[in-house]
């Protein structure tokens, strides 16, 4: 370590970007500001430097522990939104075995329903043929 990087805390990057060499550093120029950046790009250099007050420092702390809280509060109350909404949407029916209706359970359903269908036609034909056989007569 050189004794500038003892006295200052320096942290220097390089890497190859369009060409030429992209050098960002920091922490030896401009200490009295909050953050600074030398950039240096090719034969191009620029500071670039940012100054906050404490007031500022203080509300981005407050904002970002309200941020904190309601991350948690939001891990919590979506498993419940979800599983209220899965609740109205989902038939009672369906909720109740954990799982939709089997096919084998609508194949019931079907064949139950067709034969009543069946046994409806043929009551109607069994009168209408009686009639029939009555008007013969």
């Amino acid at each position: 370590m050189t004794k500038e990087n003892q006295m200052f805390n320096v942290q220097k990057e390089s890497f190859e970007w369009g060409g030429r060499t992209l050098t960002l550093e920091t922490g030896k120029i401009a200490r009295q500001a909050d953050g600074a950046v030398l950039a240096t790009y090719g034969e191009t250099v620029v500071l670039a430097t940012a100054v906050g007050d404490k007031d500022t420092a203080k509300v981005a702390r407050t904002i970002r522990r309200d941020e904190e809280r309601m991350a948690g509060y939001l891990e919590k109350l979506i498993p419940q939104l979800t599983k209220a909404v899965a609740t109205a949407e989902i038939p009672a029916s369906q909720r109740a075995t954990g799982r939709r209706r089997s096919s084998s359970s609508r194949r019931k359903t079907t064949t139950t329903r067709s034969r009543a269908t069946t046994s409806t036609r043929t009551r109607s034909r069994s009168r209408s043929g009686s009639t029939r056989a009555r008007a013969r007569a």
